[in-house]
């Protein structure tokens, strides 16, 4: 019986090419933390100082790519399909956003680390846990003056990938590209809040309430939340200045079809240099 080994070699190198460029797979519910924890030893400017993101335990590249370890050849072979993957510096990431007040992000794809990054596209998703104890709270709703307290966690999230990468490693990374892909949830239709009711934090709590169901936030109005954050943060120097030295480009997206996108260099033009941008 031939083996990965002893088949010709064109045929091996074709599927090291696949192997080199497949995605994990997404994780399929948020039932249960596994591995997953809160890193808060990174300092940051934020609020939220990393409290409420649910990270994996750091990855090496050969937990993604497996067949790094399996011998001395094929250890090379592999290299070489990373080295001519015309995507090797694109990295992709799933998020859950999970009860509306924690993001539990997964890396997909990490094919060569590097510092520049050509392009990170991450994908958002709504997942509820059964049994979810307050159905009336949610992380999207503002308050005390602050952004609501979600926005923290988006942010640190970014934060936290510029100043330390995908392995926890403390080394200054940036980003050509980042595209920001939020999905609708596979779930039946009547089960997502219309648009309206969405973006009425008051009338979506309720109606939760009063029929004991966990209507999933319409995804537009996440695209619309992440459009009005990022926004605020490209005219905020403390927390915004990072972006235009770190980051070209910012696509927002909505399955997959852009909404909105932000070319860091042409915003850091049109920025007036005031004290609302010093201070605010």
């Amino acid at each position: 019986m031939p083996t990965l080994l002893s088949i010709p070699r064109e045929i091996r190198d074709i599927i090291l090419e696949h192997v080199v460029a497949a995605l994990r797979s997404i994780p399929s519910d948020a039932s249960n933390t596994g591995n997953r924890q809160e890193f808060l030893n990174f300092e940051t400017n934020s609020w939220g100082r990393g409290y409420n993101i649910m990270y994996e335990a750091p990855l090496t590249q050969v937990d993604l790519i497996p067949t790094l370890l399996v011998s001395k050849q094929l250890r090379t072979e592999t290299r070489t399909a990373i080295s001519n993957l015309p995507t090797r510096h694109s990295y992709t990431m799933d998020v859950m956003i999970v009860n509306e007040t924690q993001l539990w992000p997964t890396w997909l794809s990490l094919p060569q680390l590097t510092r520049n990054v050509d392009k990170v596209h991450v994908t958002f998703r709504t997942v509820s846990v059964p049994r979810r104890p307050k159905l009336n709270y949610t992380g999207f709703r503002g308050g005390d003056g602050g952004p609501p307290l979600i926005t923290w966690c988006f942010y640190d999230l970014l934060i936290r990938f510029l100043e330390v990468g995908p392995v926890g490693k403390r080394q200054a990374h940036s980003i050509k590209l980042l595209e920001l892909n939020v999905v609708t949830p596979g779930i039946p239709k009547d089960m997502v809040a219309s648009l309206e009711v969405s973006i009425r934090h008051r009338e979506l709590a309720q109606m939760r309430r009063k029929s004991h169901i966990d209507y999933h936030r319409h995804p537009e109005s996440i695209v619309s939340f992440l459009r009005c954050r990022i926004q605020t943060l490209l005219h905020t120097a403390e927390f915004g200045g990072i972006l235009y030295e770190r980051i070209g480009k910012i696509q927002l997206l909505l399955d997959g079809n852009m909404k909105c996108e932000w070319v860091l260099e042409k915003e850091f033009a049109d920025v007036e240099f005031n004290d609302s941008f010093g201070n605010v």
